[in-house]
């Protein structure tokens, strides 16, 4: 449930102008297919350490 809330807020905040700034668990935004793996499959191009293990 929490992913989904998630994915809703960005999905709604991606849409909005301006700038988003959110604070999640990196479990959350790492995990396969969780929030940046959703990002990048939108074209948005991921920078920082990396959060897929190899």
């Amino acid at each position: 449930m929490l992913r989904a809330q998630w994915a809703e807020a960005i999905e709604a905040a991606l849409d909005e102008p301006g700038v988003t700034l959110a604070v999640a668990q990196l479990r959350l935004l790492a995990e396969p297919g969780g929030v940046l793996d959703m990002l990048e499959a939108r074209g948005f191009d991921i920078v920082g350490p990396r959060w897929r293990a190899e």
